[in-house]
């Protein structure tokens, strides 16, 4: 049985055609569910383009993936792959390797260690009006992007689930073999490196509770 599901964008530059992949986990759905699945992953590509969170690249692909050992590794194994052609606003954006982060955080499991409970998905590319003066994320591109993980949330809830009970936002930890719904989130101010938080720059950003 697999461990959880990964729900994976795929998109590509429109000018270098780099291409870039982030995702976000969730419970496990048997196949009849995949297709809303899909939906709720296209609306939420569509909700950070129209809030000017992303710019410069084309989703390519909604991709969900299930953590499974088979076909000689453990790990995420692709389960079903929906070509898209969905347009990310203009080209004028910042450096590619600058990602916009979001936080997801387990508190129910304090006997768990928290490195295994917490996750986060770097957005990519975006433009630069998404800066204040000071070169942080503006706080009001955080509220977009927290009301587009909030959408996303209600999404999977209302999918549902027959193989799990965590059907909205995962954290999930191969080592502890667990998968956790998260019930905060928190969006950084701070720019990253897609895939890398920078230790230096540690701002300990708010979390906000998720509707189970």
């Amino acid at each position: 049985m697999s461990l959880a599901m990964e729900m994976q964008w795929l998109s590509q530059d429109d000018i270098t055609l780099e291409d870039y992949s982030w995702s976000i986990k969730t419970a496990l759905r048997a196949n009849v569910d995949i297709p809303d699945v899909h939906t709720a992953m296209q609306d939420f590509w569509s909700s950070l383009v129209g809030s000017g969170i992303l710019n410069g690249a084309t989703l390519r692909f909604t991709r969900v993936n299930n953590w499974e050992t088979s076909g000689g590794f453990t790990g995420w194994h692709m389960l079903n792959n929906k070509p898209q052609s969905i347009a990310g606003g203009g080209s004028s954006r910042l450096p590619t390797q600058l990602a916009a982060v979001i936080s997801f955080l387990n508190t129910d499991y304090p006997a768990v260690n928290i490195g295994r409970r917490r996750s986060r998905c770097f957005l990519g590319p975006c433009p630069a009006s998404i800066f204040d003066g000071s070169g942080k994320i503006t706080t009001g591109n955080v509220t977009d992007i927290g009301t587009a993980v909030e959408a996303l949330q209600a999404d999977l809830v209302s999918i549902g689930s027959t193989l799990a009970s965590n059907v909205g936002i995962n954290c999930v930890s191969p080592t502890q073999g667990q998968s956790m719904h998260a019930n905060s989130y928190a969006v950084g101010r701070q720019m990253d490196t897609h895939r890398s938080r920078r230790q230096k720059a540690v701002e300990g950003p708010t979390y906000v509770g998720l509707t189970l």
